[in-house]
C-alpha cells in the first residue's frame, strides 16, 4: 500500500511538471503554479480516493497564489496589435472511473478530452494469516523530486530533459486548497477549491481495524515494492518502467499570443519529502515551496499487502 502511494506520489509530480511546461502567467490577474493549467491533477487525485483510497491529505496545496507584488508606474498606451490565432488545443483526462472487478483485479477506464480512453489495471494484495512480528522491511524509497538552476526537473539529484516551465498554453484551473470537510463513521470527505472559486468534493473510505487471530510461525521478510520509473522518450511520450504509454510528455506547441503585463510572483513546489520520525502506520511529509515555506500531511498506510501493478 506504501509504495503504491509513492507510485502516484511520482506519477503526480511528472503530471505537475507536464502542467508547467504548458503554462506561464501572461495576465496579473493569473498565477504562476506548478499545477496551474491542467486538470490532470485534480482528476487523478479525485478518482483514486472515491474509489477506496486509503490515503488522507488534510491540504495537498494550501494556496498556489503568491504574495501580490507592487504596482508599476503605468506606461503610454501603445497601438492596438493584430489578434493571434488561436493556438491547437491540448489533450487532457475528464476522468478516471473504475469499470470492472474481477476478483482482486480491478480495471479502470481513463477518458480523455477529446474523449478517446485507455484502461489499466490495478492488483489487489489479498489478506494473510497473521503471524508473529518480523524483522522490519527495508524503507521503501521517496523521490526528492526539485528543480535546478538551469530550469529542469531534477530527481533524486538526476537531472531529466524536461523543463519545469515550457511555453505560454491556453489558461488553465490550478488547486488552492484540499481541506476535509466531513466525517462519518469511517468515511472521511474532502472539498477541493480551485483557483476560479469553484469546488468539487471525494471521499476517502478508511478501512477498519480487524479482529486479532492467532500467533502463527515467524514469516520470511517479504520482497521490497517497486516504485515505477517514469521517463520522457526520444519520441516524446511518458514511459513507464520502460514502456511505451503512448501517451505525449508535452502537448502540441501552439502559436504565440500578445505579451501580457507582468503578473504576480507565484509559489510552487520545490520538493516533498518523508520526514523520519514515522508513527506506527502513519508517515509525515514536509511539501516545501519556492518561498522557502513549507507544510506537512499525513498519510495513515493500511495493514501490509501486494503491491499493485498499475499500467496503461
Amino acid at each position: 500500500m506504501k509504495n503504491k502511494f509513492l507510485s502516484l506520489l511520482a506519477l503526480t509530480a511528472c503530471l505537475i511538471g507536464s502542467t508547467a511546461c504548458r503554462k506561464q502567467p501572461s495576465t496579473p490577474s493569473e498565477t504562476s503554479s506548478l499545477t496551474q493549467g491542467d486538470p490532470q491533477i485534480r482528476e487523478v487525485y479525485n478518482a483514486y480516493k472515491a474509489n477506496g483510497g486509503t490515503l488522507s491529505y488534510d491540504e495537498w496545496l494550501k494556496s498556489i497564489k503568491g504574495e501580490k507584488g507592487d504596482v508599476g508606474p503605468t506606461g503610454p498606451k501603445g497601438d492596438k496589435g493584430d489578434k493571434g490565432s488561436d493556438g491547437q488545443p491540448g489533450k487532457g483526462i475528464k476522468s478516471i472511473v473504475k469499470t470492472s472487478s474481477d476478483d482482486n483485479v480491478d480495471t479502470y477506464t481513463i477518458t480523455y478530452s477529446d474523449d478517446s480512453t485507455s484502461t489499466f489495471t490495478v492488483t489487489n494484495g489479498k489478506d494473510g494469516s497473521q503471524g508473529v512480528q518480523g524483522k522490519p522491511g527495508a524503507d521503501g524509497h521517496s523521490p526528492v523530486i526539485t528543480i535546478n538552476e538551469d530550469g529542469y526537473w531534477v530527481v533524486d539529484g538526476v537531472a531529466t530533459t524536461v523543463k519545469a516551465k515550457g511555453e505560454n498554453g491556453q489558461d488553465g484551473k490550478g488547486i488552492k486548497s484540499i481541506v476535509k470537510t466531513s466525517s462519518d463513521d469511517n468515511v472521511d470527505t474532502y472539498t477541493i477549491t480551485y483557483s476560479d472559486n469553484t469546488t468539487s468534493t471525494f471521499t476517502v473510505t478508511n478501512g477498519k481495524d480487524g479482529q486479532q487471530g492467532s500467533q502463527g510461525i515467524q514469516g520470511k521478510p517479504g520482497n521490497d515494492g517497486h516504485t515505477p520509473v517514469i521517463t520522457i522518450g526520444d519520441n516524446g511520450n511518458w514511459f513507464i518502467d520502460g514502456e511505451d504509454t503512448g501517451k505525449l510528455a508535452l502537448g502540441v506547441k501552439g502559436e504565440d499570443g500578445k505579451k501580457g503585463d507582468k503578473g504576480d510572483s507565484g509559489k510552487g513546489i520545490v520538493s516533498i519529502t518523508k520526514k523520519a520520525n514515522t508513527t506506527g502506520n502513519v508517515d509525515t511529509y514536509i511539501i516545501t515551496f519556492t518561498d522557502g515555506s513549507t507544510s506537512e500531511f499525513d498519510v495513515t498506510n493500511g495493514v501490509d499487502g501486494h503491491s499493485p501493478v498499475i499500467s496503461i
